[in-house]
């Protein structure tokens, strides 16, 4: 007897192909730990680039909130499927330690977010600069 569902979904791979993510559509990033440097957020940013997005992150507040705060935030229209693409994520993260520094660049549909991490006082609030990652070094 046939597996008729997964035999329908090789025929759609075979047909259409496929394609690899570091994580599912659904999910809206994904967080990295990089030794003890920091961390790298990988965010979907299918359609934008650099210069259509910000990125700020809020230190956390004594008695308001346990973890720094991302925000990220951008559109861009494509000219030619007359189609806004944007990103919009206020989300928590996980992360104790104090952060020091963040960057961040966008190729490919890919936002890497650069978070670096150190043992001192913190700002309350930074703002991220564009960085290229080809160059980058930890």
């Amino acid at each position: 007897m046939y597996n008729y569902v997964t035999t329908f979904n090789d025929m759609i791979e075979e047909v259409f192909g496929n394609y690899t993510r570091p994580f599912k559509e659904v999910d809206k990033y994904r967080l990295y730990r990089k030794d003890n440097k920091g961390y790298l957020l990988v965010v979907n940013a299918i359609g934008l680039d650099n210069d259509s997005i910000e990125v700020t992150l809020d230190q956390p507040e004594s008695g308001v909130r346990l973890f720094p705060r991302i925000n990220i935030s951008g559109k861009k229209k494509n000219e030619i499927n007359d189609f806004e693409y944007s990103v919009n994520i206020s989300s928590n993260l996980m992360i104790k330690e104090k952060i020091d520094n963040i960057a961040y660049d966008c190729k490919n549909g890919v936002l890497n977010i650069i978070i670096k991490t150190k043992q001192s006082d913190p700002q309350n609030k930074l703002t991220a600069s564009k960085v290229d990652l080809d160059t980058f070094e930890w």
